[in-house]
């Protein structure tokens, strides 16, 4: 299962003083985030026709010769590389994905960052990624 979620942002405009007191306006900005995300959950196949008295639960799995449990027939015949990847999420995603910086802003004559801090922050574009193992 996939998905792609995004949020765009509108941060709307206002007026602000430079050092020498001139009033000027700093425009609105638009800032779009997305990710995107692939969940590697199996399901295990369904029987058409269950045959009476066959265990479909893990906890009635029974005893080899062994003494140990027995696997399935899905767990046996399963790749290696799908059982490792079972209940695995990876994704990958990215802030300010145009990567706008923030509008030049004097704050008063005594903003020090050149931003209006309040509203922006200095982190720019961020890219991701994000690795979930649920066991």
């Amino acid at each position: 299962m996939s998905k792609l979620p995004y949020t765009v942002r509108y941060t709307g405009g206002f007026h602000d003083r430079k050092p020498a007191g001139q009033i000027h306006y700093l425009s609105h900005t638009w800032t779009i985030d997305g990710q995107a995300s692939y969940d590697f959950s199996f399901v295990a196949p369904v029987e058409n026709q269950p045959v009476a008295g066959y265990s479909k639960d893990a906890k009635d799995m029974s005893s080899g010769k062994d003494g140990g449990l027995t696997m399935s027939a899905d767990a046996q015949s399963s790749s290696y590389g799908q059982r490792v990847l079972n209940g695995t999420t990876i994704t990958l995603g990215c802030d300010n994905i145009t990567g706008e910086d923030p509008p030049k802003s004097f704050g008063f004559g005594g903003n020090t960052t050149g931003y209006p801090g309040f509203l922006y922050d200095a982190t720019g574009r961020f890219v991701y990624v994000q690795l979930t193992k649920k066991f």
